[in-house]
């Protein structure tokens, strides 16, 4: 695969590559209906958010209403901005919401047909593209509301400038990668680190002259203007709208001790329990520089463990891809090393830098696109390398069969699984909405189990707490304005196994109000305060719900008024006597 690069053209041609009949734009338009089309049935099944995806969404719709008072700085990022459009032009918030993220998810192919097309052949963008139209991670999270569609295209926009600012000393570029770094950054602020350190990549590689060095310089000064340009504009945005500038509102992650997927109880404990830093902690609980450095002396090995098994299952399906790596030769010899830096660090950044703050799969994301372009060079190379026609037919037979089976059985099975979580967040807001009065706060469990059913119904709501003590709520949702607490038991059962006897025995301080069995017949359970706050009715003691949909609340209950807006879902609940945020439209 030797590349020869032309004066005339923006692309780099390859001796063995086939004629490119369809050129650069032709090849992304297939790709673009590919990816819609295979991301359409994985939305008919599913049409739900994820959990913090709703938080995005109630933001975003706060600022397309102009309703800015009480918006959660916490919460608040770039991606609100680019949400709020959608959420103007239609009343339904949930769909609003995931085509915000499904129209990123999609248009990754273009910097991918580019950089594949720049660094290797036009085989390498067909079979990258297709693998980034596949790849069910890239497709889920394309579809659930949550933000990482997005800054997956900016991280990758943002190496396609800086690999064209390398290759062809564009000035242009270097001003692109700025603008799409400094929307990275305003959508996930540690992000920053990725930028210092890619900035001195323009450097590599230049030659001693000054004229050279001047160039570099000039493209350096285009990056951090562009970068300046985004990240002020949305700094000044977020001032103007909720008097913050929600730069950096998720620090706390730095002082947690416990990695999320290694001990999911005690990062549980440590951040939603009584003294956990999302209720604010008591007076002499701050850590000093000193303990941080210690935390994370201690927590970046155990967090990067946990990577090394959450990333093997996301990069999966990327395995025959990666295995001819080792193979000598799958480089293009015409190509530079630093050509390929930016596109390296991309892999790099992600698996170095958040075992530092927290281990998420879907932190890894941005590292599944180079780690596609990369295999699927390797895997053509092995492919030219292989004289026999019969064994080349047989290589490619045997790897798509392998590639499109594991994709559409996780597809199926998440689509099944997300389908299956929403029907049963769809049947308890159904009665939520009926028999909850609108101004009564519900406390939903850790890591946000049932923070749907709540969005749904319309339904304030405020984050419950880890505890290895049942007679702990009461007081807790007193304090808090609440008067319900929905339990999940699968969710207890993973994090908080000391309150799944109120699953058997009740809850110290409430009754039992509503039981149902989800769609794997674990319980859900939605307790109501005993002498609950005036105005708040309880349902008889003990009493079975009606079923979803019943025409007839619970005796007392007050239902919904015809016409009348909720309360924001998501909103931290007032205080007993304080106003009620302000209202939302519903999704």
């Amino acid at each position: 695969m030797s590349i020869q690069p032309t004066s005339s053209s923006t692309r780099l041609e390859t001796a063995s590559s086939p004629p490119d009949a369809l050129g650069p734009w032709r090849q992304i338009l297939v790709l673009l209906v590919l990816a819609t089309l295979v991301r359409v049935p994985y939305l008919w099944d599913t049409r739900a958010l994820d959990g913090d995806g709703l938080s995005y969404c109630v933001i975003a719709r706060a600022l397309a209403t102009g309703r800015y008072h009480g918006i959660d700085p916490f919460w608040m990022s770039l991606f609100s901005f680019w949400q709020a459009p959608f959420q103007m032009f239609t009343h339904h918030a949930i769909l609003a919401a995931i085509m915000s993220t499904l129209l990123p998810s999609v248009l990754i192919v273009i910097p991918v047909v580019f950089l594949s097309r720049a660094l290797f052949d036009v085989r390498v963008a067909w079979l990258a593209g297709v693998a980034c139209c596949l790849h069910p991670m890239l497709v889920e999270y394309g579809c659930n509301g949550m933000q990482e569609s997005s800054y997956i295209l900016l991280y990758t926009l943002a190496t396609w400038g800086l690999t064209w600012a390398l290759w062809r000393d564009d000035l242009a570029a270097a001003f692109l990668a700025g603008l799409a770094f400094g929307g990275f950054v305003g959508v996930r602020n540690e992000a920053l680190a990725a930028f210092l350190v890619t900035l001195p990549l323009l450097f590599v590689g230049a030659r001693a002259s000054k004229v050279a060095l001047g160039r570099k310089a000039a493209q350096a000064f285009l990056m951090v203007l562009g970068f300046a340009i985004v990240l002020g504009a949305y700094i000044g945005g977020s001032l103007a709208t909720t008097g913050h500038a929600c730069f950096f509102q998720k620090a706390s992650n730095l002082s947690k001790k416990s990695a999320d997927w290694l001990d999911k109880s005690a990062s549980a404990r440590e951040f939603y329990g009584a003294h956990g830093k999302l209720h604010g902690g008591g007076p002499g609980e701050k850590m000093t520089l000193l303990d941080k450095v210690e935390t994370l002396a201690y927590r970046w090995p155990l967090n990067l463990r946990v990577e090394l098994y959450r990333f093997s299952i996301v990069i999966a399906p990327c395995f025959l891809f990666l295995l001819p790596l080792f193979r000598r030769g799958w480089l293009p010899p015409g190509t530079r090393l630093e050509q390929t830096l930016p596109l390296a660090f991309q892999i790099a950044f992600p698996l170095l830098f958040y075992p530092v703050v927290q281990v998420e799969a879907r932190y890894f994301l941005p590292a599944l696109v180079p780690l596609l372009i990369f295999g699927a060079a390797a895997f053509l190379a092995l492919f030219d390398a292989l004289s026999d026609p019969m064994r080349r037919k047989g290589l490619v037979g045997v790897t798509a069969f392998a590639f499109v089976g594991l994709t559409c059985a996780y597809l199926t099975y998440r689509a099944i699984h997300v389908g299956g979580s929403v029907a049963d967040d769809r049947k308890m807001a159904k009665w939520m909405a009926v028999h909850v009065p609108p101004q009564d706060c519900v406390l939903y469990g850790v890591y946000g189990a049932g923070k749907v059913a709540c969005f749904l119904s319309h339904r304030q709501t405020y984050p419950g707490l880890w505890t290895d003590n049942l007679a702990a709520f009461q007081p807790f949702a007193r304090a808090h304005g609440a008067q319900w607490v929905l339990l999940y038991e699968q969710t207890l059962r993973q994090i908080d196994p000391a309150v799944l006897p109120a699953l058997d025995h009740g809850l110290p301080g409430f009754e039992l109000a509503y039981q149902m069995r989800d769609f794997e017949n674990e319980r859900i359970q939605l307790y109501h305060l005993i002498d609950a706050a005036p105005g708040a009715s309880a349902p008889a003691s003990g009493a079975s719900a009606p079923a979803p949909g019943a025409s007839a609340p619970a005796p007392g209950a007050s239902a919904p008024a015809p016409g009348a807006s909720a309360p924001a879902p998501g909103a931290s609940a007032p205080a007993p006597g304080a106003s009620s945020p302000a209202p939302t439209a519903s999704p």
